[in-house]
C-alpha cells in the first residue's frame, strides 16, 4: 500500500506537538579510556545470585548462596562472577550490585548484602550465563578495581565555582561551565577532576562520578555547579554579575523556556539552547536582618545543564495539555496551571467545570481524553529510553 508524502506543514506540525523526542545513539567508546577500563569491571547479564530478594530481610543477610561476610572482593568474584554494576559510597566503602542484591564491602571485606531498591540500579539479567571469575583474575580485579578508584582526595568543594572568575556566555549556553562540559567523556572529565575517591555508581549505560553529573553511555548527560554564598567579583563577559537580580538574566537570556516564581525559597529560570537546557536557581534568604538590603532579593545559588530527559518529556506533555484545554475551552492559561498530564479525566473535568460553569460536550471530552492517553504513552517512553 502506497503511503501518502507527509508535507513540511505537516513535519512542523508535529514537532510543535510532540516536541524533539530524545535521540539514543551509541556512544562510540574509546576502547583505552576511562569508562572501557571500568566496563571490564562488570557483566550486566551475570545471572547470579540464583536467589529472590523473598530470601533477605531489608537489614540484609550475612550469607547468601555461597556467599558471606568477611569474604574479600576477590573471594565474592570468584564465587559470583562479576557484578552487574558498582559503586563507591565513601572513602573505604564500596558496593557491588549482583541481580537485586547490593554487597556492601568495607575496605576489602564484604560487611552484608542488602536488597537494592534503586530503579536505577535493577537491570534485567540477560539470556546467555556467566563464566565465572578464575582465581587469578579475580585477585586482578581488584587490583584494577583499587587502580580506577580512591587515587585522588577529592576537595568538598568540587562542584563549587571559583570566585573572582569570569564566566563565558556562548560556553553557558553551548552547556559548559568551569570547563566542565555536557557531551565529554569520562577520560576527559578525568583528566580535569581526577580518578573518583567517593560517591560514584556505575552501569554499563548509566554512571554518576562525584556528585558532578550524570554519563548516559561515556558521554557527560547531566552537570550541576554550586554558586558561593559570597559571589562578589564573579561575572560573566557581557559584565553581568553572577549576584545580578532575575529580571537582568532574562534581559541577558532572553524569556525562559519556564520559569518557577514567587516561591518561598527558591526560583528558576529554565531554558533552552540548542541541544542544552539550562536551569539557573535562585534561593531568597528572608532570615536577614531588616537592615539587610539584600534581604527577600533571590540571589543565584546554583547553574544546571543537561539533555533531553523524561523530566523535560513532562513539562512539554503538561504544555501540550494546557494547550489543547484552552483551546477546546477559551479558558485563560493562567487558570489552568495546577493541570499535569497524569491527571485522569475526573480531575480535568472537575476543574474545567469549576471555571467554565458549564458542563463540557461529548467533543470536548474526546479531544482531552485522547490527548491525556497521548500524554501518557510519550511519558512512559521517555522514562523508559531514561532508565537505559
Amino acid at each position: 500500500m502506497l503511503m501518502k508524502p507527509v508535507t513540511l506543514f505537516q513535519v512542523v506540525a508535529l514537532t510543535l506537538l510532540f516536541g524533539c523526542a530524545p535521540v539514543h545513539v551509541e556512544p562510540v567508546i574509546d576502547k583505552d579510556g576511562y569508562f572501557a577500563q571500568v566496563l571490564e569491571l562488570l557483566d550486566p547479564s551475570n545471572p547470579n545470585p540464583p536467589a529472590s530478594t523473598n530470601d533477605v530481610s531489608e537489614r540484609g543477610v550475612k550469607e547468601l548462596c555461597g556467599v558471606k561476610a568477611g569474604m574479600s572482593m576477590a573471594d565474592v568474584v570468584s564465587a559470583w562472577g562479576k557484578p552487574r554494576a558498582l559503586g563507591i559510597c565513601t572513602a573505604d566503602n564500596a558496593t557491588l550490585l549482583y541481580g537485586p542484591f547490593s554487597l556492601c564491602f568495607r575496605d576489602d571485606k564484604l560487611k552484608n548484602i542488602t536488597p537494592a531498591y534503586r530503579s536505577t540500579w535493577k537491570q534485567q539479567a540477560g539470556e546467555r550465563s556467566t563464566n565465572l571469575v578464575e582465581r587469578s583474575s579475580a585477585l586482578a580485579y581488584r587490583e584494577k578495581f583499587n587502580s580506577l578508584f580512591r587515587t585522588n582526595d577529592m576537595a568538598q568543594a568540587y562542584r563549587m565555582l571559583n570566585t573572582n572568575s569570569v564566566y563565558s556566555v556562548a560556553k553557558l549556553k553551548s552547556g559548559e561551565i568551569g570547563g566542565i562540559r555536557l557531551g565529554m567523556t569520562m577520560s576527559e572529565l578525568i583528566s580535569i577532576r581526577g580518578k573518583p575517591k567517593y560517591f560514584c555508581r556505575f552501569s554499563t549505560k548509566r554512571a554518576t562520578l562525584y556528585g558532578i553529573g550524570v554519563f548516559r553511555g561515556d558521554a557527560l548527560w547531566s552537570i550541576s555547579a554550586d554558586v558561593p554564598d559570597t559571589s562578589n567579583g564573579m561575572t560573566f563577559d557581557n559584565g553581568m554579575p553572577l549576584n545580578a537580580p532575575i529580571a537582568e538574566y532574562v534581559k541577558t537570556f532572553g524569556p525562559p523556556l519556564r520559569a518557577y516564581l514567587g516561591r518561598c525559597e527558591t526560583e528558576e529560570l529554565c531554558y533552552k539552547f540548542g541541544k542544552a537546557y539550562v536551569t539557573f536557581k535562585f534561593s531568597v534568604d528572608s532570615d536577614r536582618p531588616a537592615s539587610d538590603p539584600t534581604k527577600d532579593i533571590a540571589a543565584l545559588n546554583g547553574i544546571s545543564f543537561h539533555y533531553r530527559g523524561a523530566g523535560d518529556a513532562c513539562e512539554e506533555a503538561n504544555d501540550r495539555l494546557i494547550g489543547t484545554v484552552v483551546g477546546v475551552t477559551g479558558l485563560d492559561r493562567a487558570k489552568l496551571q495546577s493541570l499535569r498530564w497524569n491527571d485522569d479525566l475526573d480531575e480535568v473535568v472537575k476543574l474545567l467545570e469549576k471555571e467554565t460553569r458549564k458542563t463540557l460536550t461529548d467533543t470536548q471530552r474526546k479531544k482531552i481524553v485522547t490527548l491525556l492517553e497521548e500524554n501518557k504513552a510519550a511519558i512512559k517512553k521517555a522514562y523508559a529510553e531514561d532508565a537505559e
